[in-house]
């Protein structure tokens, strides 16, 4: 999509036809919420949204700061943060649109419900004092079975998971006690 819109220029971005391959791409993906183009002064210019509102404005955001900030083109996870247009708990996944000239352009996000993966997780038998989580690699608590929605977004960097993670490697088993729950378990990460 961010090829598609580079190569066709900002103008294509608010076409009828993105629109509506937005629109096909969030119908067929449950782990959506919606798909969204900005401009560069974060100012929606469509989405798979039947209507985007006019007065949206997403230029205080952190996944907006960090593109306009830096000229990554690689995928951005932004923290876990409510919806503006639903309330529901969503993780950003962005990119950076450019100019031809290589200047800021805008983005493309797309926001994923954090319910997909508490339904997902609910599809595993864990026991009543097992537990699932989803984790960024600096250390913040996407979701956690069970859900403690206080939780969501906390920094446990530094509880006993990270510290295997980096000690042995980014795969392994340990018994380990949770900073959340107090509660000794054995741990796959």
């Amino acid at each position: 999509l961010v090829n598609r819109i580079e190569a066709g220029g900002m103008k294509q971005a608010n076409s009828d036809e993105i629109h509506d391959f937005l629109t096909l791409l969030g119908a067929q993906q449950p782990l959506l919420q919606g798909l969204f183009i900005f401009d560069e002064h974060g100012k929606p210019l469509t989405s798979s949204q039947k209507s985007v509102s006019s007065g949206i404005d997403v230029a205080d955001r952190e996944y907006f700061n960090f593109h306009k900030n830096k000229k990554d083109t690689e995928s951005h996870f932004g923290p876990p943060m409510h919806s503006g247009a639903t309330g529901d708990w969503v993780i950003t996944v962005s990119r950076r649109l450019n100019d031809r000239a290589g200047g800021f352009a805008g983005l493309v996000v797309a926001t994923i419900t954090l319910d997909y993966f508490k339904n997902f997780y609910d599809e595993f038998d864990i026991g009543n004092t097992g537990v699932i989580f989803l984790a960024t690699d600096n250390g913040t608590l996407l979701v956690r079975r069970p859900f403690v929605e206080s939780q969501v977004g906390s920094d446990i960097s530094k509880g006993p998971i990270f510290n295997e993670y980096r000690l042995r490697g980014p795969a392994g088993t340990a018994m380990l006690v949770s900073p959340i729950d107090n509660l000794e378990r054995i741990y796959s990460y």
